[in-house]
């Protein structure tokens, strides 16, 4: 009785980063600055991946592209937008703003596209 627990703290999310993460996020302080504005523009279209007609788009374009474009792999794949479309539905069911990418390689899309916006 009266025991307290310690959180264990994480490393932050980011590809080489040694600082902590924040409690209640996955990032470090200088990271978690960086994300938000990314996060608030992919809510934007967050309604838009729930739609029947994202869905039979990215079945579609998985079965035209079966493999990550850039390792080749054909695990975990997702489907991503080559210019991030931003609350503009055109450009998102646009196919050929489509790529398939593998998780891996879409982490690291992101954060290249997010570092290049901070510049």
């Amino acid at each position: 009785m009266g025991e307290k627990f310690t959180l264990l703290k994480k490393l932050c999310r980011e590809a080489g980063c040694n600082e902590f993460a924040l409690e209640r996020s996955c990032y470090c302080e200088k990271h978690n600055r960086e994300i938000i504005p990314f996060q608030k523009a992919k809510r934007s279209n967050e309604d838009l991946y729930q739609t029947s007609t994202w869905r039979a788009l990215r079945k579609a374009h998985i079965q035209q592209q079966p493999c990550c474009v850039r390792c080749g792999t054909n695990e975990s794949l997702t489907v991503d937008h080559i210019i991030p479309p931003r609350g503009s539905e055109a450009l998102f069911f646009n196919v050929d703003n489509l790529q398939t990418l593998c998780r891996e390689c879409h982490r690291v899309k992101t954060a290249q596209e997010i570092r290049a916006r901070l510049k």
